[in-house]
């Protein structure tokens, strides 16, 4: 999952789930050593210029720079723009587009006992037309 946004009319966004096809190393660097140089991701929803014609949803991602305010004012760190996104929580879920032709057709939410529900009330409430889910406005 991007954690960033890239180049959000071509499907770059933050929350852009893609799955990762190649890691490149350049100039004989390894793991665990160092980041990777490139990663090459494929991100079904890309509709941007291709990089690779005979595939043109793989992206190539870069490891970016990114400053921090401090009191010596020069941190920085330098890091790819991804997490693992095999599961997230009912709060990062919320707004997403589910359903037919999307990456994520369904979302599965385990509450655990009820417990849960009395303590984060309407937390896995869907809502619809101004509705919940019990059918009342």
């Amino acid at each position: 999952m991007l954690t960033c946004n890239l180049n959000v009319p071509f499907g770059l966004f933050n929350g852009s789930t893609g799955t990762i096809v190649d890691i490149i190393y350049c100039n004989g660097n390894k793991p665990p050593l160092c980041q990777p140089d490139v990663v090459m991701v494929h991100f079904p929803r890309y509709t941007g210029p291709p990089f690779m014609k005979d595939n043109p949803c793989i992206v190539p991602l870069v490891p970016a720079e990114r400053k921090v305010e401090c009191y010596c004012h020069g941190c920085k760190r330098k890091q790819l723009p991804l997490r693992l996104a095999w599961g997230t929580t009912i709060h990062r879920c919320q707004g997403m587009t589910i359903g037919h032709g999307e990456t994520n057709r369904y979302i599965v939410i385990d509450p655990g006992t009820k417990s849960f529900e009395s303590k984060n009330p309407r937390a896995l409430c869907s809502t619809s037309k101004g509705k919940n889910s019990w059918g009342s406005k």
